[in-house]
């Protein structure tokens, strides 16, 4: 197994920290710059978020509202793009005061940039994905949030990807370790030996579906171990697999 003790450079907190903010933001400028020049996409993201778009796609004959929740920079959007030239109507992304400020500041045209109280204030009423990667485990409240994004969007489909889940009742708490460099789009980094960590919540799988509330059909479910292994979740109270699950909303109105 990957061992993160042998770095032992002071530790990097949260995802206020503007540290970590500035290393996920100029990485994922210099990833949009590079985009159409080098033709690769970060390697770091996963086919399934691929799968994901394509599915909405394939049952919409239409550009597509996108949010992101926990979206970075957006270089997850950068890529869908570049994928997918002029299929987006519209991309927003739900991120923290700080990350929000950052992105802010880059003056991007084609991507909103919200924090979640602002989001509340606004109208993103039936969407066609929302997707939340990576994003719900670190939230203080997580299925409080889940269960308010989609009853203020109203999708038509719902991505949970790479999100730790556990059998019994309640969060469980660990502390997520990772490295600084494994942060934002992939790519050489100075500053690969500087840990990075917060506090993450491993969810409830049972009141998870719960919140669902019976209205979301299943359509692709992937146990991610191999994931756990050579990305993220360290945590200090064990290894957890990671879940990344696709759903199609059953009764959205048009």
């Amino acid at each position: 197994m990957f061992n993160l003790s042998r770095f032992k450079r002071a530790k990097i907190l949260g995802y206020e920290s503007k540290k970590l903010i500035d290393h996920v933001v100029r990485r994922s400028q210099r990833y949009r710059s590079s985009l159409q020049s080098t033709k690769k996409i970060d390697p770091g993201l996963s086919s399934v978020l691929m799968a994901v778009f394509l599915s909405a796609l394939r049952s919409e004959d239409k550009q597509l509202k996108i949010i992101d929740f926990g979206g970075g920079s957006g270089h997850l959007k950068d890529t869908l793009s570049f994928l997918y030239p002029n299929q987006i109507a519209s991309y927003t992304i739900i991120e923290t005061n700080a990350m929000v400020e950052a992105n802010l500041r880059r003056n991007i045209k084609d991507i909103e940039f919200v924090t979640l109280s602002e989001f509340s204030t606004l109208n993103h009423s039936n969407i066609d994905l929302l997707i939340m990667n990576s994003s719900l485990q670190y939230l203080e409240n997580p299925l409080n949030v889940l269960e308010h994004l989609l009853n203020e969007t109203n999708p038509k489909f719902l991505f949970i990807g790479k999100t730790p889940f556990h059998d019994s009742t309640g969060c469980k708490k660990g502390i997520q370790q990772s490295l600084l460099s494994s942060n934002g789009p992939k790519g050489d980094s100075t500053s690969t030996n500087e840990l990075v960590e917060y506090e993450v919540h491993i969810l409830p799988f049972l009141q998870f579906q719960t919140v669902l509330d019976g209205r979301w059909e299943l359509l692709y479910e992937m146990d991610s171990d191999t994931l756990v292994l050579k990305s993220i979740p360290f945590f200090r109270e064990g290894l957890y697999a990671t879940k990344s699950i696709l759903y199609k909303n059953c009764v959205q109105s048009n």
